[in-house]
């Protein structure tokens, strides 16, 4: 049997995508600000390079490097 390995999170890219809220209606176009906002204040704050981002009515992708801050912490900090 194999273990399992932990992926590196620390000085990495990576491509993430994942629901925004599960369970709720499409989000709208104001809605979709506020998830920019706040993900850009968590990009200030923890200061890592987001190179790329969509975001849908009921998901998001995003591209971005860790530095400091493992991806669990980024990925928690945003969707807290």
């Amino acid at each position: 049997m194999s273990k399992l390995r932990r992926i590196a999170e620390y000085e990495r890219f990576f491509f993430i995508t994942t629901n925004v809220s599960r369970n709720v209606p499409f989000l709208r176009p104001p809605e979709m600000d506020l998830v920019l906002d706040v993900l850009d204040g968590v990009r200030r704050g923890l200061g890592f390079p987001l190179l790329g981002y969509v975001v849908m009515p009921d998901h998001c992708h995003l591209l971005f490097e860790t530095r400091r801050e493992s991806l669990s912490h980024v990925i928690h900090q945003w969707k807290f």
